[in-house]
């Protein structure tokens, strides 16, 4: 958001806010309308009289020359504006920043006339073309997605442990920020047993197909682990930024 808004930094705040309220307001809306959906030989089967947005009352009002055409159109736009904000210039951004931070090729680093990261772009492009011609290949997209939502929940208690972890070191870094959360450590201690018990639930969740893409996950990640052990790190060091200032491996 950052390395794309033109906003002031010290807006900063106030763009996650608004980001995360309106994710939030917009999926809730989703799911409430997707709970209270009519099953589909209800829908197929009403009329007018039986209620407004039933199939049959669609029909008859504009007809369907104009409800695919809005249909089509909404959800294509919030589809791809869900996938740009949430999916793609976050991995695009954070693959580029892997690749300044030395842990990927240098190649990712490179941009073009809009500083725009080249190969981070291409490399997703790929992906979700991928994905879609798979989509119906078998299991393979549930599997991926069942080990994704598993894979998140993981990142979001590493997170909240870490937020524990560095308010318990670093006291300091806390006493005059107004933009600490409230509650203290009360809810970072609970944000951090909600995320992981959810990373532990999402485990019965997965099948063997899901294991199977985890266990395919990790070997792409020890090939470029590996590459850039015996090749890229012996040319260049890993400078991470820690607690205690910057250290390189």
């Amino acid at each position: 958001m950052v390395e794309e808004g033109d906003f002031p930094i010290n807006n900063t705040k106030k763009a996650i806010c608004g980001s995360v309220l309106t994710c939030g307001a917009i999926y809730t809306i989703f799911f409430f309308c997707v709970a209270g959906l009519a099953p589909v030989k209800d829908l197929l089967a009403g009329d007018a009289a039986n209620g407004f947005m039933t199939i049959t009352a669609m029909q008859n009002l504009l007809g369907w020359k104009f409800w695919p055409i809005v249909y089509g159109c909404i959800s294509i736009l919030l589809g791809m504006t869900a996938s740009i904000l949430g999916f793609w210039m976050s991995t695009v951004r954070m693959l580029y920043s892997m690749g300044k931070k030395n842990f990927l090729p240098e190649v990712f680093t490179k941009v073009n006339k809009h500083q725009q990261p080249i190969l981070p772009n291409i490399f997703l492009l790929a992906i979700s073309l991928t994905f879609i011609l798979l989509q119906n290949a078998g299991s393979f997209m549930n599997d991926f997605f069942n080990l994704m939502s598993f894979g998140c929940a993981c990142a979001y208690a590493l997170t909240m442990i870490s937020a524990v972890r560095i308010h318990h070191r670093h006291p300091e870094w806390y006493a005059n920020n107004r933009n600490v959360v409230p509650g203290g450590d009360l809810f970072r201690v609970l944000a951090m047993v909600i995320m992981v018990c959810i990373a532990f639930f999402c485990t019965l969740g997965q099948g063997v197909g899901s294991w199977i893409s985890f266990a395919v996950y990790l070997g792409i990640g020890v090939a470029i682990w590996l590459w850039m052990l015996l090749v890229r790190w012996r040319n260049s060091k890993v400078v991470i930024e820690t607690l205690d200032g910057e250290v390189e491996f």
